[in-house]
């Protein structure tokens, strides 16, 4: 426990002091107020908030200045895991929670101001303060935005896969409908058939491909062409053989001439030796 009775510009007391009007200004208020926020951040720093009986600090001063009371107080709020606490005093008036333009923690309202000229005494404010965390809140904000990422990024891959499980169950009850309409197309068809009925031809579905799917039907033209031709030169009569059928009828000619006249020759010789022996 620490009890924090902070310098401070005592401008609670001047009815006992008048001469405190003269020797502060607002430099010394500032400079007051500079010097009480560290004091009361470092009384705070030195109490355990784990402690059964500590982690109380009372901060006091004597001034009735919101600069040196309430801001100094709520600063320690923001600054420091702490929380306002009652003073346990009955008397006093509640601790301000606005002042002009500025706006306060609402339980500063537990602090207490005291004034010369209403309680009969030196004007006078007291806080309680507990601590509760060893974490400075900026550390605990970092630990919960840490948190509340993990988990939002959490929930958004949970929300993915159930995601992707619902579009893998519509693709599947698809594919069930699809092939359930194809086997009662069947089913349907079946009783036609048995009656000698021609069941309809399914349409084959258009090749797709552009300029390739272009490109092979000319090609498949082309050889379907050229199987004609060759089909019509099988079936058409073979004239290239009659070329030489005409050269062997030829040269038969000329070996019978030949002959006939190696007769001729034989016959004028014998005739010529029968004249020769007469």
């Amino acid at each position: 426990r620490v009890l924090l009775d902070a310098p401070c510009t005592g401008l609670g007391v001047i009815a006992k002091d008048p001469s405190v009007k003269l020797q502060k200004d607002f430099k010394d208020l500032q400079r007051c107020q500079q010097l009480q926020r560290e004091l009361l951040l470092a009384a705070i720093d030195s109490v355990n908030a784990d402690s059964r009986t500590g982690g109380y600090i009372v901060y006091s001063t004597c001034s009735v200045s919101v600069e040196e009371n309430e801001m100094v107080v709520d600063y320690a709020l923001k600054s420091r895991s702490v929380k306002i606490v009652p003073c346990g005093l009955d008397f006093g008036r509640q601790g301000l929670t606005r002042y002009r333009d500025k706006r306060f923690h609402p339980s500063i309202a537990e602090a207490r101001r005291f004034y010369p000229h209403v309680h009969n005494m030196d004007g006078f404010f007291v806080c309680k303060l507990r601590k509760t965390s060893n974490v400075l809140p900026e550390e605990a904000e970092k630990k919960r935005a840490k948190a509340a990422k993990e988990a939002a990024r959490q929930a958004a891959g949970e929300a993915k896969v159930a995601a992707d499980e619902k579009e893998n169950g519509d693709g599947k009850a698809a594919k069930r409908d699809k092939h359930d309409k194809k086997d009662r197309g069947v089913e349907r068809a079946a009783p036609g058939a048995a009656n000698g009925a021609v069941a309809p031809r399914a349409e084959e579905p258009r090749k797709k491909g552009g300029k390739a799917g272009k490109a092979g039907d000319s090609a498949k033209g082309a050889e379907g062409t050229d199987a004609g031709k060759k089909a019509k030169a099988a079936k058409a009569p073979a004239a290239t053989p009659a070329a030489p059928k005409a050269t062997g009828e030829a040269e038969g000619k000329k070996v019978k001439k030949a002959k006939a006249a190696d007769k001729g020759a034989d016959g004028h010789e014998k005739k010529k030796k029968k004249k020769a022996s007469a």
